[in-house]
């Protein structure tokens, strides 16, 4: 088992050992005549200190004097970091700069003293050298012991079965799906079928567990029942004692763990049994396989219930259900916390300034049930504001340990993480809260700051950081953002964690909760735009020993300029930088000094508006990451850029870049490159990629056009590159050489492994014939744009893996044949999208004669854009299509595919169009939404073969189309009966009135430009959905239904340009009594709303009346009290009436809030 105790400094002693360990370090105190006995001092002094770091780093909580005496020793650490790392650089600056070898061939044999940099660097470790017998001999006064363990952490407070279930919110649904597998039937597979309860500390896995353990139907179900609290420092003997005595409710003496378990499993022979194993943390999968053996015995029914921090403990012991636990709602929380900060049921009514108070707490507390529990018991006896305050506005380290429990809960995730774990948790501290962390970018600041330790096997560091930070993801530290899914986030209170374990070596400023900033800070972080004002900014440059400074964006709309005139001033005094971020500033050069920060690993100037880089950044020899994407004025790279030898990650995406600087191939240790682009020029030609073999993620080749010599390209190696997922090949020029470009295609075959590919402006006659091999079986997605002169297209079929295909702009395209498919029965069996786009000369596309019962037979998505010679069917059957575009294609006739399972059916610009068959929607339940726009010659839907599912129906310049039917109002009305949403416009000339009864769930109506409508059918019943009508331009609609509508729901009436539309009939809205908003325009035989019933409308809010010229009077005394918004425009005899001040009426209108009245 791993130490669980293990020091957070002894990750950054481990680093400082094996820098001293390195022979690259001896041969350089040798070959400068430097003092090898103060390496050998160095080493035996951290080896010393690390003997009492345990029993220091669980002191130093609880005792201020240990805790100054590991912040000297951090301090200590990180300055002898920084000296080895300053005589690594310089021994690479040495073998990379010409200059500096012939200075060390010249002076080999003198001695250290001539040599000024020699004895800067022995003086230095001299001096930590003594720093570290200075801290070693505060050891013995502070009581540190070697290999002792101070008064360590609890590991949590046993627990038991019991719980109070009027105390519980928020997890009916947890409930309801576990106890569905605790009842369900006998497992099929091995052992006890077992759940998981996963999440981190205080989210509620012991109270859901507990809640299950009581429940009435698990009680009955189960004839035996056990519930075992198991600490993670808990062994087989002892968790088989705890299960043991649970079952028996009796004390055991047994000590023999063979003699416990047979016992036990006679105990549960043949009975249906439940055990529940709370706090579960052994990742030993051969304790767990002795642990689980007594139960076997029991009858195939019984089950087990295991609540861990880890999604590694539940894959370790395969559990058959692994249940994650997410943070409760707002408002569920808010039930929690006012249940124990209140006595009575209602702090709203009794104590509401309290109750405003803590709402803000539980804001605060993010959905985390221990967090509302621990802070509303904490103030259940307080009833005074300011100390509520106190609370809201604290960080959980200053709260009162003795009574909140928050920060030993979740503390204790953290002590339970190994060494290496601890530092790169504690680096996240570094980034605001509620920040959306990239995986990926986070990794290579942990390889900045050296926290990731180096590996003995070849294993890359930035697995090495995916490794790490997947452990901390299964360990609840992290959890995944619902908006990008690359990104993850921290929990508001394991943030506080991570700045209290970081203490005053790292810096986010925050002015919501701000700290005393001292000169040991290392780390550095603020929210641009907040705190980059040239005051603030100024004292940036006093922390001269910090390693990172990341100012990051707080908003898109912030611009801030202020740091580009301090940039000169400030990175020549931050020597000791490793990561430096000025992304999102508008700084358009860089000072020459840059090249001075020889420590620096990651510099990001991402989004800013960089011309060029200054020659000095190919003096960082250290540098692993340089991010430049939307540098869009930035169109070269600095010529001697190969120097950079450590070079891991470039990001030119968005960038102008037109050639890669010479001997780019020297890069050899990249990692991940954006793209490469070929200039015609001096730069480096296509075959310098064949030297990085390590390239990883995605490539973009640019600039193919420039590739003159085929084999050039055959020397990219791209066959070789297994670790590369995406590639993307473009041509940037109007005028191709056909064959030229086909030879370099063909010689650009990508590795087997490739998953997503992109062809671009590709001149070629035709497609290589590796792009339909059937190797490419990783292939999900493949996009051809652009590939004018391609006749014909490969066997795509083939790609076994393919779920996305786009086709676009391939103006030569004439016939999609059997080719397409290739000569295997199961082509595009996986193909999920398919897009034709922008096809002018697409004629035809046969079926594959291959396929009997139907062709691509898993498409969802299938989209037809703008291909205006496409005249043949589609494939004939498509048995999972969800959604069907088809635009622009102006010649496409029928029949349409059979598409039992659509969803979604987008039909635009199909001119030779006549009808929709019923064969294609036959058997279809599914179908929920319909546009049809633009084609002209429809005449027909079909409406009585459309599945009675359909909700939304929109019809747009359709003038032919004859919507309704002469048969029966019922039959009609099976076709409508879920229609939620029906748009008429400009379409339907045949329709004459509109037959509302048809729609008992239409809640959106609007009717526009339908010429020869004169009527709206009346409902028989109430419209009880209907909630939006909008009729606009129907010349010869005069009236509302007589009577009125009958919808008791309708929001929002707006009739405009309906020119015969009077006030002589009655419109009924005095039935419309949920009606807010009235929109009233260009309806020039309106005299008045007398008729109308608008004076009734009490729920009125928004009236706006527009070209209205013969309109000349208003019910506003009935209006007034209700209405908050109204307008009158271009409605002369009205404007008489209630101009501002003058008007006659304008005392009534001055009481509305928001009016506007004018011309």
């Amino acid at each position: 088992m791993v130490d669980m105790l293990s020091s957070f400094i002894s990750a950054i002693l481990q680093v400082l050992l094996d820098r001293i360990a390195n022979p690259d370090l001896v041969d350089f105190f040798r070959g400068n005549h430097l003092d090898e006995a103060l390496l050998e001092k160095l080493k035996m002094l951290l080896l010393s200190v690390i003997t009492v770091l345990n029993d220091a780093e669980e002191k130093q909580f609880v005792d201020p004097l240990v805790k100054e005496w590991v912040d000297r020793l951090k301090n200590v650490a990180y300055d002898a970091d920084d000296v080895l790392d300053e005589i690594a650089t310089k021994a690479i600056q040495d073998k990379m700069d010409p200059r500096f070898q012939t200075t060390l061939n010249q002076v080999k044999d003198y001695a250290s003293s001539l040599n000024p940099f020699s004895e800067r660097v022995q003086s230095k470790i001299g001096r930590i050298v003594e720093r570290l017998k200075s801290i070693l001999e505060h050891k013995n006064i502070l009581g540190l012991k070697e290999g002792g363990v101070g008064k360590s952490l609890s590991f949590g407070s046993a627990t038991t079965s019991l719980v109070n279930e009027h105390r519980v919110y928020g997890r009916d649904g947890d409930r309801e799906k576990i106890i569905d597998f605790l009842l369900a039937g006998d497992s099929n597979g091995e052992g006890v079928p077992v759940v998981a309860i996963v999440g981190m500390g205080g989210i509620g896995k012991t109270t859901l567990a507990q809640i299950l353990y009581n429940d009435e139907r698990v009680r009955n179900h189960f004839q035996s029942r056990s519930w075992a609290f198991v600490s993670d420092t808990s062994n087989v003997y002892e968790m088989t004692k705890k299960v043991f005595e649970s079952f028996t409710l009796s004390h055991s003496n047994i000590s023999d763990l063979n003699i416990l378990q047979i016992k036990l499993k006679d105990r549960l022979a043949r009975k249906r049994f439940l055990l529940v194993l709370d706090g579960f943390q052994n990742e030993n999968f051969l304790d767990w396989d002795i642990l689980q053996r007594p139960f076997l015995s029991g009858n195939y029914g019984s089950r087990i219930i295991v609540t861990t921090r880890s999604q590694s403990v539940a894959t370790l012991i395969r559990a058959d259900l692994t249940h994650s636990l997410s943070l409760l709602s707002h408002d569920d929380t808010w039930k929690l916390f006012a249940s124990h900060a209140f006595k009575s049921g209602n702090p709203n009514d009794e104590l509401p300034i309290l109750a405003q108070i803590g709402q803000k707490i539980v804001k605060k507390c993010n959905g985390l049930p221990l967090a509302a529990k621990a802070l509303g018991s904490l103030l259940r006896t307080k009833v005074d504001e300011e100390e509520w305050k106190c609370v809201c506005y604290s960080r959980i380290w200053e709260l009162p340990s003795d009574k909140c429990s928050i920060l030993p809960a979740l503390r204790l995730s953290y002590s339970h993480l190994p060494s290496h774990l601890k530092r790169c948790f504690t680096y996240c501290s570094i980034f605001p809260k509620g920040f959306e962390i990239q995986k990926q970018n986070l990794i290579y600041l942990w390889m900045a700051e050296g926290i990731l330790p180096p590996q003995k096997t070849k294993k890359r560091m930035e697995d090495v950081g995916e490794e790490f930070f997947q452990e901390l993801l299964s360990r609840s530290f992290f959890y995944r953002s619902t908006y990008h899914i690359s990104h993850y986030m921290m929990h508001d209170l394991i943030h506080d964690v991570a700045q209290f374990v970081a203490g005053e070596f790292y810096y986010n400023l925050d002015d919501s909760n701000p700290r005393k900033v001292t000169f040991s800070v290392r780390h550095l972080s603020y929210l641009q735009g907040i705190y980059d004002d040239p005051e603030k900014f100024e004292i940036f440059s006093e922390f001269k020993e910090l390693r990172t400074f990341i100012p990051f964006k707080f908003s898109y709309f912030v611009y801030s300029s202020s740091i580009t005139s301090m940039v000169s001033i400030l990175l020549p005094k931050l020597k000791r930088l490793r990561v430096l971020s000025l992304s999102h500033y508008p700084i358009t050069k860089l000072p020459d000094s840059i090249g001075n920060l020889l420590h620096l690993r990651y510099l990001d100037l991402s989004y800013t508006g960089i011309e060029c880089l200054p020659d000095s950044i190919s003096t960082l020899y250290n540098l692993e990451t340089l991010l430049l994407s939307s540098c869009r004025s930035l169109t070269m790279l600095p010529e001697n850029m190969s120097n950079l030898v450590n070079l891991r990650q470039l990001d030119i995406s968005g960038c102008t870049v037109t050639q890669m600087p010479a001997k780019f191939g020297k890069l050899k240790s990249l990692q991940v490159l954006t793209s490469f682009v070929i200039g015609n020029k001096r730069g480096s030609k296509i075959s310098e990629l064949g030297e990085l073999s390590n390239l990883h993620g995605a490539l973009l080749i640019g600039g193919l056009q420039n590739v003159v010599d085929p084999t050039e390209a055959f020397d990219a190696n791209l066959k070789r590159k297994k670790y590369l997922r995406e590639v993307e090949f473009k041509w940037t020029t109007l005028t191709h050489d056909q064959e030229s470009e086909t030879n370099v295609l063909d010689m650009l075959e990508p590795h087997k492994n490739v998953e997503r590919l992109k062809i671009q402006n590709f001149g070629g006659n035709k497609l290589p014939n590796w792009l339909g091999s059937s190797s490419f079986s990783n292939m999900v997605f493949l996009h051809l744009a652009n590939c004018e002169n391609c006749k014909s297209l490969p066997s795509l079929g083939q790609l076994s893996s393919l779920t996305e295909l786009c086709i676009s702009n391939m103006k030569s395209l004439q016939k999609v044949g059997q080719e397409f498919y290739g000569n295997g029965i199961e082509s595009f069996k996986l193909l999920k999208i398919l897009k034709f786009e922008d096809m002018p000369n697409w004629e035809e596309w046969s079926p594959n004669r291959f396929e009997e019962n139907g062709q691509f037979p898993s498409l969802r998505e299938l989209y037809i854009e703008r291909c205006p010679k496409l005249t043949t069917k589609l494939p004939d059957h498509l048995p999972s299509l969800d959604k069907l575009v088809i635009t622009t294609c102006q010649a496409l006739t029928n029949p349409m595919p059979c598409v039992p399972r659509l969803r979604e059916l987008v039909l635009t610009g199909c001119d030779a169009l006549s009808s929709l068959s019923k064969k294609m929607m036959q058997g279809n339940k599914c179908l929920q939404f319909m546009v049809i726009s633009n084609c002209s010659s429809l005449v027909n839907i079909s409406m009585d073969s459309l599945p009675s599912t359909l909700r939304s129906l929109e019809i747009y310049e359709c003038r032919n189309l004859q919507l309704f039917h002469s048969e029966s109002s019922m039959q009609q009305s099976q076709c409508y009966s879920a229609l939620e949403k029906l748009h008429l416009k400009c379409s339907c000339d045949s329709l004459i009135s509109f037959p509302l009864l048809l729609f008992n769930k239409l809640e959106d109506l609007h009717i526009q430009d339908c010429s020869n409508l004169e009527f709206i059918s009346p409902a028989p019943n109430s419209l009880p959905c209907f909630r939006k009508l909008k009729l606009k331009q129907c010349s010869k609609l005069a009236q509302l239904p007589e009577g009125g509508l009958h919808a008791p729901k309708l929001e929002s009436l707006s009739i405009s340009k309906c020119v015969d539309f009077s006030s002589e009939i009655s419109w009924g809205l005095q039935t419309m009594t949920s009606l807010t908003s009235l929109r009233i325009s260009g309806l020039p035989s309106l005299t008045s709303l007398e008729h109308t019933g608008v004076q009734y409308l009490t729920s009125l809010k928004s009236l706006k009346i527009k070209d209205c010229a013969n309109l000349g009077s208003l019910p506003l005394d009935k209006l007034v009290i209700s209405l908050s918004h109204l307008t009158i425009r271009a409605c002369p005899l009205l404007k008489v009436l209630y101009e501002k001040d003058i008007g006659q009426y304008w005392s009534m209108v001055s009481l509305i809030p928001f009016r506007i009245i004018e011309d």
